[in-house]
């Protein structure tokens, strides 16, 4: 299944970019080039080859702004803030459990060449329960290009905002976790269309620490009932979405 997730993304990645027209790149001395980009590296350089089908390179600290027939696409960027907002289908087994879900995060932070971090929250779902999480983020891109492979840590706090004080005549599990912690790596790739706008794949691997909390009753009627006041869970999960910056 993973292999056509990614005959997908990649499928899907190049028939969108081939569909773009000429690139421009404007210079900061107020030279205009035509042409279309053959490589670029945000934090070094950018290559173009012209309509007349001459080569030419530029240094990032050369160029203005590189365009698409008059529409900014691109701009060379070495550090600064930024905020990301993910959207993805992910597909995830714990245990015996093979589920898909949609997932939402937003990620704000600094960049600083190819190290990202930031702070990030969103909806992740767990056990059928929608979990807000709020979690410390770092990502490594591993290349400088539109298209790069790239490594993420997160680990942070959770919270169920639909949480209810559990019955203990009457457990009925997700809703009864009220929060807990979590910590997870990912692998993936990303292929930015322009850069408001990139398509992204990637495994990982999650940990969830889940608590039961019920102030109406003592801890040892659970335990009496052998009802368990934790849970702990190991996910492994294939993401397909976009991110939008």
């Amino acid at each position: 299944m993973k292999n056509y997730l990614v005959v997908l993304f990649l499928g899907l990645s190049t028939c969108l970019w081939g569909q773009k027209d000429t690139d421009v790149i404007t210079l900061k001395s107020g030279a205009v080039y035509k042409g279309v980009i053959s490589e670029y590296l945000p934090y070094d350089s950018v290559t173009i080859k012209l309509v007349d089908g001459r080569v030419m390179s530029f240094k990032a600290d050369e160029v203005k702004r590189i365009s698409e027939e008059g529409k900014r696409i691109m701009e060379i960027k070495k550090v600064g803030g930024f905020n990301r907002t993910a959207f993805a289908v992910a597909w995830s087994k714990s245990g015996q459990y093979l589920d898909g879900q949609f997932t939402f995060n937003t990620t704000v932070g600094y960049k600083y060449y190819r190290s990202n971090f930031g702070v990030t929250t969103g909806i992740e779902p767990v056990l059928d329960a929608l979990f807000i999480p709020i979690m410390g983020d770092y990502t490594f891109n591993l290349s400088d290009t539109r298209f790069s492979t790239f490594a993420n840590i997160q680990g942070g706090f959770m919270v169920n905002p639909a949480f209810e004080n559990p019955n203990p005549l009457d457990y009925s599990g997700a809703e009864s976790f009220k929060n807990g912690y979590t910590i997870g790596a990912q692998f993936g790739v990303r292929n930015y269309l322009n850069d408001q706008f990139a398509m992204v794949f990637s495994v990982g691997y999650r940990y969830y620490h889940l608590r039961v909390e019920n102030a109406e009753n003592p801890s040892n009627v659970y335990q009496y009932m052998d009802i368990p006041l934790t849970a702990d869970l190991h996910r492994f999960t294939v993401k397909i979405g976009v991110l939008l910056n």
